[in-house]
């Protein structure tokens, strides 16, 4: 997978063009939320597989500070055991009911 990575992933940057969003878009569109979500378990599973692609790392950075994306990923459960048995981490329970808070 990552031995074709540089490759693959460089395609991504002429596609930003001037931002912050693909196809220089101001607002994100699924399709940069698809593209968010592909980088980010990539560096789940390779965290410097992005370090000479500074462009994708802004993209990243922009997107997790969208209203409601930046709240989401704080509250939503963290992947453990990636590249051996992963599975995410267990929600905190408080009797029976799990608790998810947004900050």
């Amino acid at each position: 997978y990552f031995a074709s990575w540089d490759e693959k992933v460089s395609k991504f940057v002429p596609l930003l063009g001037k931002g912050p969003f693909f196809v220089n878009r101001t607002t994100p569109s699924y399709a940069d939320f698809h593209v968010y979500h592909l980088l980010d378990s990539a560096l789940k599973v390779k965290p410097d597989c992005l370090k000479s692609k500074t462009e994708l790392l802004q993209f990243m950075k922009t997107v997790e500070k969208t209203p409601g994306v930046s709240e989401y990923l704080k509250a939503r459960p963290k992947a453990i055991g990636v590249g051996e048995k992963p599975m995410l981490e267990p929600a905190p329970k408080v009797g029976d009911k799990i608790v998810r808070k947004f900050s």
